[in-house]
């Protein structure tokens, strides 16, 4: 609101001290309306106003309107200098409803991500996993991790990246079920991995500060796959989409 009463000064060239601001709830409920009460003062006297709208933003930007409109008709300031006014309104208020939106979706994916940070440690192993598979395309580099990531959950995911890997080049034996068949399978793919140059993946030694994921290095080649910065990939590419989801009325 102060940034709207700054812009009506500045365009009309008027000075006001804006004195008082309330606001109350008139009804309950998902399309619960607000109330906001304005009070402008000038030269010593008062001037009030009022708005009415579901949205918080627009009834307090429709009081300062209807106070400053009360002040021009008393001072005789109306006419052009009233349209100019109720256009800087609408301006002022639609950009304060876009920063609030674009405030709502930043929060959406910082949800995500915290999301993605606080998953159980089998699943963030398996999701781990699943992202070097798809992300490794010679099956021999070296993964950086967090330092809290890097002896436990990194471990553990680039144990089961490799037997993945090897999985994908080695071919199921018809050895039936059971314990044995299923450790000579093991031994089968890692043998076919070893010969074919895949499921080789290592733990760097290096580690990086993340919220999560890994960055893959290949020689002087890495690939970014932390959180951090997958999140931010994604946002660049539905921000649109997840807006609409949100505001699917504006």
């Amino acid at each position: 609101l102060d940034a709207v009463s700054c812009a009506v000064k500045l365009c009309f060239g008027v000075s006001y001290q804006l004195a008082v601001y309330e606001e109350h709830a008139v009804s309950r409920g998902s399309s619960a309306k607000a109330a906001a009460f304005v009070g402008v003062l000038y030269e010593g006297r008062m001037y009030w106003g009022v708005g009415i709208d579901e949205d918080i933003i627009r009834s307090s930007i429709c009081a300062l309107v209807s106070a400053v409109n009360r002040l021009f008709s008393a001072e005789g300031l109306t006419g052009e200098r009233e349209e100019r006014l109720i256009s800087a309104a609408q301006m002022e208020a639609r950009k304060s409803l876009l920063a609030v939106k674009q405030e709502m979706v930043e929060r959406a994916y910082q949800r995500a991500l915290e999301k993605l940070c606080s998953l159980p440690r089998e699943q963030y192993v398996e999701l781990l996993a699943a992202m070097l598979v798809r992300a490794s395309s010679t099956g021999k580099e070296e993964v950086v991790f967090d330092p809290r990531d890097r002896e436990d959950a990194g471990q553990a995911a680039v144990a089961r990246a490799n037997e993945l890997l090897a999985k994908e080049v080695a071919p199921e034996l018809p050895l039936g079920d059971g314990a044995v068949a299923s450790f000579l399978n093991k031994v089968a793919a890692g043998v076919s991995a070893l010969a074919q140059g895949t499921a080789m993946l290592t733990v760097s030694e290096e580690t990086r500060a993340c919220s999560g994921g890994f960055i893959l290095k290949n020689g002087r080649i890495e690939v970014n796959c932390t959180f951090d910065a997958l999140v931010r990939s994604e946002r660049e590419q539905t921000a649109g989409a997840v807006a609409r989801l949100l505001f699917p009325e504006t």
